[in-house]
C-alpha cells in the first residue's frame, strides 16, 4: 500500500511539474499575444465601422450615396438598419445623436436629442434613411472632413416588462 501511495504521489508531482513547465512557456506567449491585440486594437481605431450590436439591437449601415461636389454643396446619404435581436418587445422613448469629423485644423460637432416612441416587435427590422451635408461659404471655404464622419446614436427605453434598455450605436462612416 505504501508503494502505491508513493507512486501516486510521484505521478502527481510529475503532473504538477509538467503544468509548471507548460505555464512557464505560455507566459511569454500570453504577453506577446496581449501586446499584439493591444497594438491591433489601436491601429483599427480609425477604421470604418458600419455594423455592430448593442443592447437589444443589431445594426448595420447600407446604401451609401454621395451627391454634389466637394467644392460646392454636397449631401451624403445612407440607411441605418436596426433589428431587435433578443426576441422581446422594446419601446425606445429617448434618443441622442452626436456627429463629428476631424477636418482641416478643427472638429465639427453636431449634437441633437429628443423624445420618441420607437417600438420594436421581437426580431423586427426597421430602416432609417439618414443624411448630412454641407455647403460652402460665399468666400469659398468648405468644410471637408479628412476622415469619415463618426456618428453615435443612443436609444433608451423599456421592454414589455418595464426593464430599462439602452442601445449605443457607434458608426464610423466611409470617407467622402
Amino acid at each position: 500500500m505504501n508503494v502505491l501511495r508513493q507512486r501516486e504521489k510521484g505521478d502527481e508531482v510529475r503532473r504538477l511539474q509538467a503544468l509548471v513547465r507548460m505555464h512557464r512557456h505560455n507566459v511569454p506567449t500570453l504577453l506577446v499575444s496581449l501586446v499584439g491585440m493591444f497594438l491591433v486594437g489601436c491601429a483599427t481605431v480609425g477604421h470604418v465601422r458600419t455594423e455592430g450590436e448593442s443592447g437589444p439591437l443589431a445594426w448595420h449601415v447600407t446604401d451609401f450615396k454621395f451627391t454634389g461636389e466637394l467644392t460646392d454643396t454636397w449631401m451624403y446619404t445612407f440607411t441605418l438598419v436596426l433589428r431587435e435581436r433578443e426576441g422581446r418587445n422594446i419601446t425606445f422613448t429617448h434618443w441622442s445623436s452626436v456627429r463629428y469629423a476631424h477636418g482641416v485644423g478643427f472638429a465639427s460637432n453636431d449634437k441633437t436629442e429628443g423624445d420618441s416612441r420607437l417600438v420594436f416587435q421581437p426580431n423586427q427590422e426597421r430602416r432609417f434613411p439618414l443624411s448630412y451635408g454641407s455647403s460652402c461659404s460665399v468666400s469659398g471655404e468648405c468644410f471637408i472632413p479628412e476622415t469619415g464622419w463618426i456618428w453615435n446614436i443612443t436609444y433608451t427605453g423599456t421592454d414589455a416588462e418595464s426593464n430599462a434598455v439602452k442601445a449605443v450605436i457607434r458608426m464610423k462612416l466611409p470617407e467622402l
